[in-house]
């Protein structure tokens, strides 16, 4: 039952989650505050809300843990606040990639309305041993790589699943700790936007309520449902994760890891302390460059000093530190280069930022250039992120475009 406290009702349920979790099938590790897990080589292991100030000491001792069993990925969760930075940078070095930011909400059992209602021909009831489907989000063949069998057939974990004329297409999970907290909802494609997950949800509250609970926490990708439904939004998170894919291929150097380090707290006098030839372009387990990281930890003087040591950069890194003027240095011979598989402008269309489109536009950028992951041109990336502006933009360029070459044809005729 709900305990008094001022702790994160949220992120007490994740951090009683994950330790269920190992305590049924891996191992936990205190060492002086810093509590971490490790599940087996085939699931998914979490570093539980660290200290801001952790040291490098314990982070090593927490890696020197984890190389000797290599998990599929490791999760580093905590709540936002002063002092994560220097904790993302110490992760950095130690190859982990900054992840999703997670949306904490909760919602006050005793006001608000869960009883659920009936939608036609769908069914929603407790089968903790129910197999979901792997074409439904958080299926069977995802949560085995986190929960252990045993924890659902006890009942540590609540499943509900809704059924249509005897199918499965959608489940949700209840934790019940000292709070509780529901997780992964989800709904087949082709039964989403009917309520479906909104009454998974509502069924697991009225549960969570009849168990003595007042209270029941989730993290929401996007908001829009749960604030339908009464839920409030208490405060972010910040997610770090380590892949063991990636880490195979790509471990930095103790040296490395150092100068990965100094970048990202902005240390810049422990950069000049480096021998002459000292090599910033090398790759990182995070995939981002060097100045990259400089640009997302606001270090400018950091971003324009490995710059002047011959750092690789892009349009968006110029851009990123000093706007139009910088990013013209670089500008029209690498308008159409690809960064991460896509081209200046899907990143300015991704990113929503209109005056950086247009200063591109300015330029002629071939519009017809689409990305490697999805195979659309930056207009077609307007029309699915919903840019409206830029894809005016756009399509004027591509307008005066088709008058300049309809005006060429027609003067040689």
């Amino acid at each position: 039952m709900t305990k008094t406290h001022n702790e994160n009702p949220a992120v007490v349920n994740h951090r009683e989650l994950f330790l269920a979790i190992a305590a049924s099938i891996g191992k936990v590790v205190e060492d002086n505050g810093l509590i971490y897990t490790n599940c087996g080589v085939d699931r998914h292991a979490q570093v539980t809300f660290p200290a801001s100030n952790v040291s490098d000491a314990q982070l090593d001792r927490m890696m020197d843990f984890y190389h000797t069993s290599l998990p599929r990925t490791i999760g580093v969760w905590k709540e936002d606040g002063v002092g994560n930075e220097a904790l993302s940078a110490r992760l950095l070095a130690r190859g982990f990639q900054i992840g999703w930011e997670p949306q904490w909400m909760v919602l006050d059992l005793d006001t608000a309305d869960i009883r659920p209602k009936h939608i036609k021909d769908v069914y929603i009831k407790v089968n903790n041993m129910a197999v979901i489907p792997s074409s439904i989000p958080f299926s069977n063949k995802e949560d085995d790589g986190m929960y252990a069998l045993d924890m659902r057939r006890s009942g540590v974990i609540t499943k509900f699943v809704a059924t249509h004329k005897g199918q499965i297409i959608g489940h949700a999970d209840l934790f019940m700790g000292t709070e509780a907290g529901i997780h992964n909802i989800g709904v087949h494609d082709d039964h989403s936007g009917k309520g479906i997950g909104g009454q998974l949800v509502k069924n697991a509250c009225a549960f969570a309520q009849k168990k003595g609970y007042n209270r029941v926490s989730l993290n929401a990708v996007s908001q829009e449902l749960y604030l339908k439904l009464g839920f409030k939004h208490i405060v972010n998170g910040t997610t770090w994760w380590l892949y063991r894919e990636e880490f195979e291929k790509c471990q930095n150097s103790p040296a490395e890891q150092k100068i990965i380090q100094h970048v990202c707290l902005g240390e810049l006098n422990e950069m000049e302390k480096l021998p002459a030839g000292t090599s910033f372009s090398f790759p990182t387990t995070s995939g981002m460059s060097l100045l990259q990281m400089a640009v997302k930890f606001k270090h400018t003087k950091m971003a324009q000093w490995l710059i002047s040591k011959g750092a690789p950069h892009t349009i968006l890194d110029l851009w990123d530190i000093g706007g139009a003027s910088l990013a013209s240095s670089m500008l029209p011979t690498h308008i159409d280069d690809l960064i991460e598989g896509k081209t200046a402008l899907h990143h300015a269309v991704e990113r929503g930022d209109v005056e950086l489109s247009k200063h591109l536009l300015a330029f002629n950028p071939n519009l017809d250039i689409r990305d490697s992951t999805y195979s659309c041109t930056a207009l077609g990336w307007c029309s699915v992120l919903e840019r409206k502006e830029i894809g005016t933009l756009i399509r004027e360029a591509v307008e005066k475009i088709e008058n300049t070459e309809f005006s060429s044809v027609a003067s040689t005729l």
